[in-house]
């Protein structure tokens, strides 16, 4: 939605965008795919019990999942790498699992068969178990490819990761493959409690320390000054080597705060090209809710037509150089310590049926929204769909 002269709401489509701009859908690999035949244990912190060892069965029920992209109209599809999958002990020493590398080539192939760019996330937590056990994880400098459990010593092999990452692909497959490579950051934006200057320093400060954390090496090879005069002795320190390495054009952000967070964004680290790669709202898990019920979710097509409409203001009237939109989530999924207790899908898994695939309204309005139809039409399949989880719930 959107405010025109008269002050009044309306609705936005995908004509209200560049052509190029992409929209899309997101998961990620532990969350989804399942493909986990053995070793299915409890995960004492979660708070149902679960874990992702079936998930949604994407690894086996993919060509059905991309033939739902197709039919929603997705640019899109941004999905995660399973580093476990490819590299069951964590580096090629140990081996490389060819299925899985062809899961994911065959992933690919089908995507682009449909007319739908892949967008890759390298590592989405799902770092093997036994580099844990090796390294300490992230803890550890080797993490990087070649150490008191603070978080920045984590977070700044993280950087020092994703650096090395996007070093050896703009060197080695980059001109070939003529793709991009970028970071994803998880943010909130922080108001001031009141206009006092001490409320102000303190909501800048809360920005730079989650925000700025992250983006700011990728821009400037350092992190923020407010960082470096408080944390101290404690925030690792780059070489010059690895800021030279560290920095970066193309940052891929997460925000919540819309608005306020891509016009400072804009400002302050230098024009970026901006991916939202992940924007989303939940709902708890009824379980006992009937299906046709739960696939009411009005509340989550509010809250993407109200960011939707914050940041086309923000490209409009700031000119913030945003190419795309990708809704979390394509499906519901395993939240991790939540497990299965709530739902972020477009799509409904009904967990005690086979897993099958409903499309909850969200579905059918993202659908219509990116009707690619230059002149206005009838909405597209919402009466097809809806006769399609009646016949489904039939069976």
């Amino acid at each position: 939605m959107a405010k025109n002269q008269n002050n009044t709401i309306c609705k936005l489509n995908r004509h209200d965008f560049p052509d190029d701009f992409l929209f899309g859908a997101a998961s990620s690999a532990y969350q989804i795919e399942g493909g986990y035949d053995k070793g299915r244990k409890t995960m004492s912190k979660i708070s149902d019990g679960s874990n992702g060892c079936i998930a949604n069965d994407h690894y086996g029920k993919y060509k059905e999942d991309v033939a739902l992209m197709k039919k929603m109209g997705l640019d899109t599809y941004r999905f995660s790498i399973s580093w476990s999958r490819i590299l069951p002990c964590g580096k090629l020493s140990g081996g490389i699992n060819r299925e899985g590398v062809k899961f994911y080539n065959d992933l690919i192939d089908l995507l682009l068969a449909a007319g739908i760019t892949p967008f890759v996330t390298i590592f989405h937590f799902d770092l093997p178990k036994c580099l844990q056990d090796e390294y300490g994880g992230f803890l550890h400098r080797n993490i990087v490819g070649k150490a008191a459990t603070e978080p920045y010593k984590v977070a700044h092999h993280l950087i020092l990761a994703h650096a090395r990452a996007v070093d050896i692909y703009r060197r080695k497959y980059q001109a070939v493959q003529g793709g991009k490579i970028g970071v994803t950051n998880m943010t909130t934006w922080f108001d001031p409690y009141s206009d006092k200057p001490e409320d102000v320093k303190a909501a800048k400060r809360a920005v730079d320390f989650m925000w700025g954390w992250f983006v700011e090496p990728i821009v400037t090879g350092d992190y923020p000054k407010v960082m470096r005069d408080r944390v101290k002795e404690r925030l690792p320190v780059f070489t010059p080597e690895e800021e030279k390495m560290v920095g970066s054009d193309w940052l891929f952000v997460v925000p919540v705060g819309i608005y306020q967070l891509l016009v400072y964004t804009k400002e302050k680290y230098n024009d970026p090209i901006i991916y939202i790669t992940e924007n989303g709202v939940d709902e708890k898990n009824h379980k006992h809710l009937p299906v046709i019920a739960a696939l009411e979710d009005d509340d989550r097509i509010e809250f993407h037509e109200q960011h939707l409409a914050y940041m086309k203001k923000a490209m409009d009237e700031h000119q913030v150089n945003v190419k795309g939109y990708m809704i979390w989530a394509l499906f519901d999924t395993y939240e991790w310590p939540e497990g299965y207790t709530v739902r972020f899908g477009l799509y409904y898994i009904d967990y005690n049926n086979n897993l099958d695939r409903y499309p909850k309204n969200s579905a059918i309005w993202y659908m219509n929204f990116l009707n690619k139809n230059r002149l206005p039409g009838p909405k597209r399949l919402v009466e097809e769909i809806k006769e399609d989880n009646t016949v489904k719930k039939r069976k």
